[in-house]
């Protein structure tokens, strides 16, 4: 069973990324914070946000939980965004590309995002679902990944 947490939160800050995605900044108490701070980087978790108003949280309809989907049904566009968000695919990046951090400015996933539209040739990672040659290039990294997870 699904262990959840329950928290209030301040919103702090709302970006919009490169690649079109968004980046929440939350303040949480620190008694609300154990199982956060326990997960590992990069672990998804699903989120509610409902505003509280005058000390009540506001009621909400429980909606149904999308079951998650095996690797190989995903796109390849989501594959690339959960690889980069990874801190094993990040150190095997740094490994195999070592010039990765000189060329590519930014935090570690956006880095990760940019290097693999240049080593795939693409503007966005969107056209890895369309782009043929893009896929090749990119199941290539992908291939060299595993191949160096099992080693480890």
């Amino acid at each position: 069973m699904m262990q959840t947490i329950s928290f209030e939160c301040k919103k702090d800050k709302l970006n919009q990324l490169q690649d079109g995605t968004w980046k929440l900044t939350l303040t949480i108490h620190p008694e609300d914070i154990t199982m956060l701070a326990n997960a590992s980087m990069g672990q998804q978790f699903m989120c509610v946000l409902a505003p509280v108003n005058g000390g009540e949280p506001a009621q909400i309809e429980a909606k149904p939980v999308k079951e998650s989907r095996d690797w190989k049904d995903l796109k390849y566009v989501e594959q690339a965004g959960i690889l980069c968000g990874q801190p094993e695919f990040l150190e095997f990046i740094t490994l195999r590309f070592p010039d990765f951090h000189v060329t590519f400015k930014g935090s570690d996933n956006e880095a990760c995002a940019e290097l693999i539209r240049a080593k795939c040739n693409i503007k966005s990672r969107k056209e890895l679902d369309t782009n043929i040659i893009a896929q090749g290039a990119f199941r290539s990294i992908l291939k060299q990944y595993l191949q160096w997870k099992e080693q480890q």
